[in-house]
């Protein structure tokens, strides 16, 4: 018998692991066993174990399948937090064998639960808080959470999103429930084609606040003050952002920044957002079109230069004050949403850029923040750019020191 079966066979499973899988898998029953359903231990520890399973379906529904054979409310609530995790159709399979199970012991599996005719009395619901967060076009994230307030006989659903460099911030609260809740979270993942990252409350409450005090601090409508009410419980200014907890500072952070594809980061990232506008840099183009029409005849590496330097000179003017701070948190919320996406590079790459904005270098040193000066000036003056390629790259060339410049 080969280490796959026997594994397969102490495990009692339908998922074949290797003995090693096996063990890991018996290592966090273990831990789960001595959990209580009610401690506030046990949602740090799913968040933990979530790192884990994450691109490892078969170790999700090993995990899922033997928590369904001896159902307890821990097991219940581990389900639901990992049941959306195993995307292949044998494993989503053994989901729905074990949604089958938890319902036979009463517990609610309000998705997938088979359709009867047999009229079966609500029971009490889980009180489990979640967040959310999504990138969509033209907002700075919509973050969603559901909350449960004291002496509230149902949670409270919370959306909120930023349009316009956060001169638009809207809110939406409203009375739900957790099946409620996850069908809005299937729709707007229909809707974008992208799934929701699941991320702790407090965190939720530091991208709120962030938000509100990009937009300027005030509450613009009733259910703005409802979400800032009940995000305020959850919050800790102090606390630094989600990305440091779940990735580790660089420790070398030029070098990250030379090794890193702007082009490929940008296209990743809902840039518009961050372009700059007309007024911005119509004084910068206009000295750029003196440099480029000079008086006298300049060689042309040294008209090269002179623009390349003008353009850093930009960079660091725009990018500056409350700007960089918004682009460094734009960058370090894409890092949080790409590293629980699975996409590991782009996470690096967009917290190199955010690390590299919460220092003090010059801004005209990321070649992100470069980047997005000129592809925010073939915006507005596409013909500047004719006869290059329409996005704006054009004929640029990478500097030795990994900035993207006109070639």
């Amino acid at each position: 018998m080969n280490k796959k079966k026997e594994a397969r066979k102490k495990g009692k499973s339908d998922i074949e692991l290797s003995v090693e899988e096996s063990h890991e898998l018996g290592m966090i029953l273990d831990r789960l066993s001595v959990q209580n359903p009610e401690g506030e231990s046990l949602n740090s520890y799913l968040e933990s174990l979530g790192k884990t399973l994450r691109n490892r379906e078969n170790l999700a529904a090993a995990l899922i399948e033997r928590l369904s054979r001896n159902p307890s409310e821990v097991g219940y609530r581990t389900f639901m937090w990992f049941r959306d995790l195993p995307a292949d159709p044998r494993a989503r399979r053994i989901v729905k064998q074990a949604g089958y199970r938890f319902l036979q012991k009463g517990f609610a599996d309000e998705a997938d639960s088979v359709q009867t005719e047999k009229v079966v009395l609500i029971q009490k619901e889980e009180r489990t808080p979640s967040a959310h967060m999504l990138p969509v076009p033209g907002a700075f994230f919509l973050l969603s959470a559901l909350v449960y307030e004291p002496g509230s006989p149902a949670p409270t659903a919370v959306s909120v999103f930023a349009e316009d460099r956060f001169r638009m911030l809207n809110a939406k609260a409203t009375e739900s429930s957790q099946r409620l809740y996850r069908d809005y979270l299937r729709n707007i993942a229909a809707h974008a084609e992208k799934k929701p990252c699941r991320i702790p409350l407090w965190h939720a409450a530091r991208v709120f606040f962030d938000m509100l005090g990009f937009h300027g601090g005030e509450a613009t409508s009733p259910e703005v003050s409802i979400a800032r009410r009940i995000f305020d419980d959850f919050h800790d200014p102090g606390r630094k952002p989600y990305v440091y907890e779940l990735m580790p500072r660089l420790d070398q952070p030029p070098e990250s920044l030379r090794a890193m594809d702007p082009t490929e980061l940008l296209h990743a990232v809902d840039s518009p957002w961050l372009y700059f506008t007309r007024d911005e840099l119509l004084p910068w183009r206009q000295k750029i079109q003196e440099l480029e029409s000079p008086l006298l005849v300049v060689p042309r590496e040294i008209q090269r230069e002179r623009v390349k330097d003008e353009l850093v000179r930009a960079a660091d003017d725009l990018c500056s004050g409350r700007t960089r701070v918004m682009f460094q948190r734009f960058f370090e919320e894409y890092a949080v949403y790409f590293k629980l996406s699975g996409k590991e590079e782009l996470a690096a790459d967009a917290l190199a850029v955010a690390d590299h904005l919460r220092g003090t270098a010059d801004a005209g040193e990321n070649p992100a923040v470069l980047r997005l000066v000129i592809l925010s000036m073939h915006r507005y003056w596409p013909e500047d750019f004719e006869g290059q390629q329409e996005d704006g790259e054009g004929d640029l060339r990478r500097s030795e020191s990994g900035l993207i410049l006109p070639g």
